[in-house]
């Protein structure tokens, strides 16, 4: 019975864990991409997540991330909204924790505008992520 029991709570808990896709990917540092379930779902993360889903574009350099988000409804049916595009500015930070400013949403004049500013007009997005 017991053997029963045991076999019973290992095939659910290893079916249960089949049930769920995800992936990650390191940008820099401790900063990656994230998604859970479906890439529609993907976001930029650094122990907690930094920038929501959608995000379909990175570019870096050692001192700053950039990326274009689209914002997801989710309900039944996770939706981007591909004709809004938000534009987040993360200042990279050596913490494991964020204690340095994280730019966005922003439009496109504000985000080229900061990045006049900030001097990193030369950082290109140059990680794509094209599923949705």
């Amino acid at each position: 019975m017991k053997l029963k029991l045991l076999i019973t709570i290992f095939s659910s808990i290893f079916l249960s864990s089949c049930l769920f896709d995800s992936d990650s990917g390191k940008i820099i540092g401790e900063y990656e991409t994230v998604w859970i379930d479906i890439p529609q779902t993907r976001s930029i993360n650094k122990g907690e997540e930094i920038i929501p889903a959608y995000v379909s574009e990175i570019g870096h350099n050692s001192n700053f991330i950039i990326a274009k988000q689209q914002p997801i409804k989710q309900g039944n049916i996770v939706t981007v909204h591909t004709d809004t595009t938000n534009y987040y500015i993360i200042t990279v930070s050596d913490n494991s924790f964020q204690d340095k400013p994280v730019y966005g949403p922003l439009n496109k004049k504000s985000f080229d505008s900061l990045r006049q500013e900030l001097k990193i007009e030369n950082i290109k997005f140059d990680m794509f992520y094209p599923e949705y």
